[in-house]
């Protein structure tokens, strides 16, 4: 018997788990290992379809205040803590495209919704399935980008999709939802801009805004869909096309925050109702909440 091969026997009684030990370990690999603080040849099993048992998801269901359900899959512990790793590492050390804010760090709901007051009109829309739609192709096509060789791209991809998308609830698909959507930003920046708009994304939510109403593209609606297409996303039909004419009175709802014709930032009607409810808390957890609720009203402002 060879070295090798007494090596990955002894591996798997240890670990009761097999050890992949075929393939190159390329210059990127032996990066990214070094990276993770894991041996170069345990992550390629990342680039097939074979993982040790304790890299796997735990499908979770959700419910939604809407009655509808949320899939989510929830990282084993030694795969999250890889993910984590490079997630503090390497994916927030990346630079990220001006009009996110959703995902980023230090900036908030108030900051998206900051980006649009005191303009005239507001519309917003929303990505249908965004995790589910941002595929493993192009999550590959970014590492490749970023000059990892063809391994270690394989690697990184297989270390963060699932079922060939971001599984919404590993700790990488938020940042990464930003990063591999740079050039969709940007094309729906552009757009904005030929009609003086401004625009900015949190996660899933879009929303653009315009100085002028009388500027406001009639085909808008239909560009951005066109523009989403292009990136396998589609807009959001059960929500809609969602326009404010502030101008008029009209109060814009934006990631939970209310952008009125007097300049400012207001908590939603269910937030301030909810707040005129908690004014005499009756316990700890009313506290707590009310509490929060300030908290974010102060944020507002």
């Amino acid at each position: 018997m060879t070295v090798l091969a007494t090596l990955v026997n002894l591996a798997r009684r240890l670990t009761g788990h097999p050890v992949e030990h075929a393939g190159p370990v390329t210059p990127g690999l032996a990066r990214l290992g070094w990276m993770l603080g894991v041996p170069p040849r345990e992550l390629l099993q990342f680039h097939g379809a074979r993982r040790a048992p304790r890299y796997h998801y735990r499908p979770l269901t959700l419910a939604k205040p809407n009655g509808a359900t949320r899939q989510l899959y929830a990282p084993s512990p030694a795969l999250k803590a890889l993910q984590q790793t490079l997630l503090r590492e390497y994916l927030n050390t990346l630079p990220l495209h001006w009009a996110v804010t959703g995902f980023r760090r230090k900036f908030s709901v108030a900051d998206n919704a900051r980006m649009h007051v005191g303009q005239a009109v507001v519309a917003a829309a929303d990505i249908t399935d965004f995790f589910d739609h941002t595929g493993a192709r192009r999550v590959r096509a970014f590492f490749a980008a970023q000059e990892w060789d063809e391994v270690a791209a394989g690697v990184l991809t297989g270390l963060c999709t699932f079922r060939g998308a971001l599984p919404q609830g590993a700790p990488t698909s938020p940042a990464l939802s930003n990063l591999v959507n740079a050039p969709l930003d940007e094309a729906l920046a552009a757009l904005a801009r030929q009609s003086n708009a401004c625009y900015s994304r949190y996660g899933d939510d879009l929303t653009f805004s315009w100085p002028d109403p009388r500027r406001v593209p009639h085909a808008m609606q239909r560009d951005v869909q066109r523009i989403l297409l292009g990136f396998d996303y589609s807009l959001n039909r059960s929500k809609g096309w969602r326009v404010w004419h502030v101008h008029r009175g009209e109060v814009a709802l934006i990631t939970g925050v209310g952008l009125a014709r007097d300049g400012h930032m207001h908590p939603t009607p269910e937030v301030a109702q909810a707040m005129r409810e908690l004014r005499h808390p009756q316990n700890a957890d009313d506290a707590a909440r009310l509490h929060g609720y300030e908290g974010f009203v102060k944020m507002l402002r």
